[in-house]
């Protein structure tokens, strides 16, 4: 009898030593390499389709897959740990169907561990930041998500940091869809303490910057700095572009991920 090693390697291991040109690398379309955003059938004009529907209906593609059922028919699956599917929604010839519900088993333990999180949390902004967590990945929302990312920014100097969600958009070949990442550190205080310094002379260095005012926003908006030890880590936290340009942001430096990538060869770090 098969362990479950066994079982799952057997499921994987031709695909990870495949030469064949489209299983080499990331990639949409059968020219251009494989992804699981998209089903193996679609090609870039589905993916530009698929942009187009979503902004047609107000919604971000951060936690979507795209599915071509048949000619001009797709289905759009929202991770979410509720389920429902919408009616067939029609632009420009092609038919699609939004439907909730992908990983949703897991969605929803993720939904009940952020509940009981919240239970805990240290102050109603971390309380709040925790349950917007929560309404996203129950309901599907990115709008709930971003509202959270809100509430995070505001969490200025937490002894615990965290983040999780649907992140970096890295492997999308499209660049839109995130890949689902989080990570729980403690905050490292006395590395935190230079970095804030770093900060506060901030403004005196974007002067020495080799670009003019105008690149600049008109008010320097300070963020929280703060040097993490990480705990459990699924990769880095996100700054949506609209929050970070009108609200504010966080920067943090993930130090123990740093030391162990840099500090035992030869490799320079190249960035803080």
């Amino acid at each position: 009898q098969k362990t479950k090693f066994e079982t799952y390697w057997t499921a994987c291991s031709d695909r990870m030593y495949s030469l064949e040109p489209r299983q080499r690398q990331l990639g949409l379309g059968k020219e251009h390499g494989v992804t699981t955003y998209f089903s193996a059938n679609c090609e870039e004009a589905d993916s530009q389709l698929s942009t187009q529907f979503l902004n047609s209906q107000g919604l971000s593609p951060y936690n979507t897959r795209l599915f071509k059922t048949a000619d001009k028919t797709y289905v759009v699956k929202v991770a979410s740990s509720d389920k429902k599917k919408s009616d067939p929604i029609e632009m420009d010839g092609n038919t699609f169907q939004l439907e909730y519900g992908d990983y949703s088993p897991l969605m929803k333990r993720i939904a009940d561990n952020l509940k009981l999180a919240a239970d805990n949390a240290a102050d109603a902004t971390q309380k709040s930041m925790l349950l917007e967590y929560c309404k996203s990945f129950t309901q599907g929302s990115i709008h709930a998500h971003k509202e959270g990312s809100r509430y995070w920014i505001r969490d200025v100097g937490p002894t615990v940091e965290s983040y999780i969600g649907f992140i970096e958009s890295y492997r999308d070949p499209a660049g839109l869809r995130g890949e689902w990442e989080g990570f729980v550190a403690c905050v490292n205080k006395e590395v935190s303490m230079k970095f804030q310094t770093l900060v506060d002379k901030a403004p005196d260095f974007l002067e020495l910057m080799p670009w003019s005012a105008e690149f600049e926003k008109a008010t320097f908006q300070r963020p929280d700095f703060t040097s993490l030890e990480v705990l459990a880590f699924g990769s880095s936290g996100k700054n949506y572009d609209d929050i970070r340009q009108n609200e504010g942001f966080k920067n943090v430096s993930l130090g123990n991920v740093l030391q162990a990538s840099y500090g035992a060869g030869d490799k320079p770090v190249t960035f803080i």
